[in-house]
């Protein structure tokens, strides 16, 4: 009898721990997008906090790279804020150039330059040092305010794969 209760135990313990481990890989799946565009259309239709709106971004990995940096070009791009700091995240410079871009135009607006300026931190601090002091005593404040934190050594906000899959948020 003892016997039979373990093996019971055991075949119950395995279908627990199976019906978990598909739970989790259903929550995987749903939770990861499956394209670029998926992730675009995901940030955009979404409440997060500030610091969760590149989430889906981020775990759409870094082929969504390629498709961010083409799409920032675009000034109606939707979601753009977070795209710009999704690149900062990701740390591939291959979107330096592109970040530069929409830092340097001044018709762009305050916030993507600020954007575009910490995300350049992000992925090369002697560029972004460089870069800073240009742009230090700024009459744009975010401008102004990220030059300082940058030039005065501040670590710049970043976020991990492991945040963005959790949700979590400061």
């Amino acid at each position: 009898m003892l016997n039979l209760v373990k093996k019971a135990a055991k075949l119950l313990f395995i279908a627990i721990g199976s019906t978990v481990f598909l739970a989790f890989l259903a929550f995987l799946y749903i939770r990861i997008p499956h394209s670029p565009r998926e992730a675009l259309e995901r940030s955009c239709n979404v409440d997060d906090a500030p610091d969760q709106a590149a989430d889906s971004f981020i775990l759409a990995g870094k082929e969504v790279v390629p498709f961010l940096i083409r799409e920032i070009q675009d000034k109606n791009m939707p979601c753009r804020g977070p795209a710009i700091d999704a690149l900062g995240y990701f740390g591939d410079p291959s979107a330096v150039a592109v970040l530069r871009q929409v830092l340097d135009d001044k018709s762009e607006h305050e916030v993507f330059r600020c954007s575009a300026l910490g995300a350049i931190a992000l992925i090369d601090k002697n560029l972004a040092g460089q870069v800073a002091g240009k742009y230090k005593g700024s009459s744009d404040q975010c401008l102004a305010h990220q030059s300082e934190s940058i030039l005065s050594g501040q670590p710049q906000y970043s976020r991990s794969y492991f945040e963005a899959l959790l949700g979590t948020h400061d």
